[in-house]
């Protein structure tokens, strides 16, 4: 009887593990406006959202804050260098660190530290690579690793390194690959990893890992997915996320796909997508293990609204067992 209790209890637990769902948090205030592109990190119990390009196809230079406790928004100064989309950032402790994109005047190679305890801007060392948007940027070991991405002259396969401690940069070994823009990326265990985006016609599913102390590069096992461009990632708990994104046709999904990668087995796990299709240039940021995916453009329509869904749901086997189900007969010897 009782093997056959456990029994009960794990199928309802990976019911409730595979039935985890998205969902729908508070919009900011009117005062903002839907966007593809934003720039988007995460410092304690906020998340940030900074820039971006509007419906109207303008650079934005705004700056909003959500606070997961109260599911709400507040809006912040304005950042203070100019307005970009194609930008990214990260956060590195109580900091975040922002810059490169475009707007009307070019790309920029710029790099800009946020102080979330002081709530100032404060523009760092420019990086001596040629200006681009659409890039990777990662902190792994003290440095921001910035790479990839377009240009006036093409697309880009360099990388680089800015050291926190003294603001400056330098030149590491290019990746393996083709040079793209619009890669994914992220951080894990001190190692940067980054593929997928496209140059030209070509939109790409391989993936590899940069070791800072060795400066070089691995090319990894392809995603087993499709290839993917425009999309938005995140790491948590030592595992990498990538989620949206257009497919290998550089056309919108038919679902908001979100993939996890272990890299102690060099392999992906397809998990839960966003509700509707996937979106081209959206944001997310992680709080206390969930992701909240926000805003994005499909088919000539920018989008303002988030969306949260828990990575590590916890679950109480013996409060399932107890609320969800009646066991007949009971007692019962071989039939349950």
């Amino acid at each position: 009887m009782q093997k056959n209790l456990l029994i009960v209890a794990a199928l309802l637990v990976s019911q409730f593990l595979f039935g985890q769902q998205w969902e729908q948090k508070a919009t900011p205030p009117t005062s903002f406006d839907s966007r593809h592109h934003p720039v988007t990190f995460t410092i304690g119990g906020y998340g940030y959202v900074a820039t971006g390009v509007n419906q109207a196809d303008i650079t934005l230079n705004d700056f909003y804050r959500y606070e997961k406790a109260s599911d709400s928004w507040e809006e912040l100064p304005d950042f203070p260098g100019p307005a970009r989309g194609f930008s990214y950032g990260i956060a590195v402790d109580e900091k975040a660190y922002m810059g490169f994109g475009q707007n009307n005047n070019g790309p920029l190679k710029d790099l800009w530290e946020y102080d979330s305890v002081t709530e100032t801007w404060t523009e760092l060392a420019s990086c001596p690579c040629v200006a681009r948007w659409h890039p990777a940027v990662v902190h792994a070991v003290g440095k921001i690793y910035v790479g990839l991405g377009s240009s006036n002259t093409g697309d880009r396969a360099d990388w680089w390194a800015y050291d926190i401690a003294t603001d400056t940069w330098s030149e590491k070994q290019d990746l393996p690959g083709p040079g793209r823009h619009h890669p994914y990326y992220f951080g894990l265990n001190n190692k940067v990893y980054a593929g997928f985006g496209h140059s030209g016609p070509s939109i790409y599913n391989d993936f590899y890992v940069f070791n800072p102390n060795t400066n070089s590069w691995t090319q990894l096992n392809n995603f087993p997915g499709e290839g993917r461009v425009a999309g938005t990632q995140f790491d948590n708990n030592g595992k990498g996320y990538i989620l949206s994104g257009d497919g290998d046709d550089h056309g919108h999904m038919a679902t908001g796909e979100m993939w996890e990668y272990d890299p102690d087995s060099d392999s992906w796990t397809s998990l839960t997508p966003h509700p509707g299709s996937s979106r081209w240039a959206p944001g997310s940021f992680v709080i206390d293990d969930t992701v909240y995916f926000v805003f994005g453009w499909i088919n000539g329509e920018t989008y303002e609204d988030i969306w949260a869904f828990d990575l590590n749901p916890s679950v109480n086997t013996k409060d399932i067992i107890e609320t969800s189900v009646t066991l007949f007969p009971n007692p019962a010897t071989t039939l349950l």
